[in-house]
């Protein structure tokens, strides 16, 4: 492109893997990039290309733009104060018309756009739709801008995008949710985590080998005629009323994503904020933090109980952008369960969630922006699975940090390595435990 391109909120997650992929596709120079950041270059996360522009002045960014990206969170569009003139003008948030998006703006030229999480490993889809004044030459640069991503189409109407938001949008979400509903099958018939966890894993990379040649209805009749295994399993779930399931879902994605500025929104807000999740839990102390402590546990349980459910729900992912914020996630995802809900499974329901997370905190560098008091805490997500990568990395994380720490990590490591999983979690996993696991809990083996 011959021109340079503004992305307001270019350090969040969204932003920043949009300027890395036109950066690195060849799209747009860095030097001819600019972003804007609450905190400017000082709060720089990691990932952001080295050369570009970073300012904390939006309207500046705006004037030393031919293209500008608007990339913030619904509840923050009004906050962004710019006036666009004639620039086009890309919007990515979510929920907000075209109308809404050219009245808060000025925007004469306005595309709307709906990425999805997959952006940040360039397999996004991304429907796009443009207002009237948006002319062909510039509508041919959008679609290359988002095929720098992954694939992308206009589309014919709001209401399309609408639907898409709640569709394609949601980027991994529902195959997260099928995979989860297998999994909770698999452990209920008594299969160790680490062989359930493969063996969903399994099913969905089996899915890639649905491809655009043959349609999804024609790859179930066939697999319908062998009238076996797969066969059975695929009328249950149809007669079950898996569709009806979905239809509802996408029923309900598409009514949030088309709610105007006006509207209540439908998920409520947590009032509960990173800091004071951090800080509730930097007072707490060691000496809370390691032992039981009934008092402490109703106190936590009953404090943080919204904000728990909402981050295992997925709605405060946007607390992601900020270190404290994704730390936060952590505590409300590894620590609160193991102390709200002792005893139940429900202890590591919400551990995949925390692993992925703890994942993209790391990933971004945010780890090393945390007070090193608290540190330990963005690697226990890592300590407390049962796959074996995930303890080699915990131990190579945790080994920067004091010694007794790293002791605590190492072991949990030796355990996986030993048995494959924590045995002292088969009781309330509906596990069966060997005679070597049973062994070794009697010997006074781990069990914290």
């Amino acid at each position: 492109m011959q021109g340079s391109i503004g992305i307001i909120g270019g350090t969040g997650w969204l932003g920043r893997s949009i300027a890395t992929a036109l950066v690195d596709s060849g799209f747009v120079r860095a030097g001819s990039l600019t972003l804007s950041s609450r905190s400017g270059r000082a709060g720089e996360p990691r990932g952001v290309p080295g050369d570009v522009n970073i300012t904390t002045d939006n309207q500046w960014l705006v004037d030393q733009s031919d293209v500008v990206i608007l990339s913030v969170r619904p509840e923050d569009v009004r906050e962004v104060h710019i006036k666009m003139g004639d620039r086009l003008l890309i919007s990515l948030v979510a929920g907000v018309s075209l109308e809404d998006i050219q009245a808060l703006t000025g925007a004469r030229r306005l595309v709307r756009a709906m990425p999805n999480a997959a952006l940040e490993i360039r397999r996004s889809y991304t429907p796009w739709l443009a207002s009237p004044t948006v002319d062909e030459a510039a509508k041919a640069m959008v679609q290359q801008l988002f095929e720098t991503c992954g694939e992308a189409d206009e589309v014919a109407s709001e209401q399309h995008l609408n639907y898409l938001t709640g569709l394609s949008g949601t980027g991994p979400s529902y195959p997260a949710l099928m995979a989860q509903a297998l999994y909770n099958d698999a452990i209920a018939q008594g299969l160790p985590e680490t062989v359930a966890r493969r063996a969903v894993n399994g099913v969905l990379q089996a899915s890639q080998m649905i491809d655009d040649q043959r349609g999804f209805a024609e790859w179930l009749e066939t697999l319908k005629g062998y009238r076996g295994v797969s066969a059975a399993g695929i009328v249950g779930m149809q007669e079950g009323g898996l569709e009806r399931a979905v239809k509802a879902g996408l029923s309900r994605a598409m009514a949030v994503a088309q709610s105007d500025l006006s509207d209540a929104r439908e998920i409520p807000a947590t009032g509960e904020t990173p800091q004071t999740v951090v800080a509730f839990w930097k007072a707490a102390g060691p000496s809370r933090w390691f032992k039981k402590n009934e008092a402490f546990d109703t106190r936590f349980r009953e404090t943080f109980h919204d904000a728990h459910f909402q981050a295992a729900r997925g709605e405060l992912e946007h607390w992601l952008d900020e270190p404290e914020g994704a730390l936060a996630l952590l505590i409300l995802l590894d620590q609160y369960p193991r102390n709200a809900f002792r005893g139940t499974a429900h202890m590591f329901a919400t551990d995949p969630l925390a692993r992925a997370y703890a994942s993209h905190m790391v990933d971004a560098g945010l780890d090393q922006l945390i007070d090193p008091a608290l540190r330990a805490f963005c690697y226990l997500p890592f300590e407390h699975s049962e796959n074996i990568e995930d303890q080699q990395r915990s131990l190579a994380l945790n080994k920067q940090l004091d010694a007794n720490t790293y002791k605590w990590a190492r072991e949990h490591a030796d355990i996986i390595e030993r048995f494959g999983r924590f045995p002292h979690r088969n009781a309330v996993l509906a596990r069966l435990t060997t005679e070597q696991e049973q062994a070794f809990l009697n010997g006074g083996g781990f069990s914290g």
